[in-house]
């Protein structure tokens, strides 16, 4: 049976054990000593490319002057999101100030839930967000919300970056399970929310 005829939780179960076996079995998780003039430093420094690198974005209509401080207000506001998006099963704050704050996140991939902790700080002077997951499966994972005016309204856009320090497999589980079956879905729909949302209500 070929990868395409196979559903995507079954594909994401079959990847993810795969990836589970070969940590326990084959690959060396503990960092290797580097000793000076040891080469191996430099294949190191050469393979911290980000294993995973997605963008997901949308053009939101209207007036931009008017938008663009709804669109950033919905995207900062994290303690709403269960209360207006349906992909988003709770929201639990830890810790708050005036631009950062640090949440459990608990959402669904079409019916498969998904939780991760991160760490979120407000730009509100360039309309940037940066989220760093904490916990999770999706630890290291940095993430940006730009939002930006353009002649029809707004271009929102949303940068997800994640390493796995395992070859071959890391990029794997991170492409393929985390980038593409959970973390461009779920981005996809908070998208669209916000975009149903504020045109909604630019237009009444």
């Amino acid at each position: 049976m070929s990868d395409d005829s196979i559903a995507p939780h079954a594909l994401q179960n079959r990847i993810a054990t795969k990836f589970r076996l070969a940590l326990f079995r084959k690959v060396r998780l503990f960092p290797v000593r580097i000793q000076r003039g040891d080469n191996r430093a430099e294949n190191i420094k050469t393979s911290e490319n980000k294993t995973m690198n997605t963008s997901n974005t949308i053009e939101i209509l209207g007036d931009s002057a008017i938008i663009i401080p709804q669109i950033y207000k919905l995207a900062a506001d994290i303690q709403d999101w269960p209360l207006i998006l349906p992909h988003y099963r709770y929201m639990r704050i830890l810790e708050r100030s005036e631009s950062r704050k640090v949440a459990e996140f608990g959402a669904s991939r079409d019916g498969i839930p998904v939780s991760w902790s991160a760490e979120q700080e407000l730009f509100p002077e360039t309309n940037r967000i940066t989220f760093k997951h904490i916990r999770g499966v999706t630890k290291g994972m940095w993430v940006e919300w730009k939002i930006e005016p353009i002649s029809i309204g707004a271009h929102v856009s949303i940068l997800h970056e994640l390493d796995y320090p395992v070859p071959v497999l890391g990029s794997l589980f991170a492409n393929h399970i985390v980038g593409k079956l959970f973390v461009e879905n779920i981005a996809n729909k908070t998208l669209r929310c916000f975009k149903t949302k504020v045109e909604a209500e630019h237009s009444a």
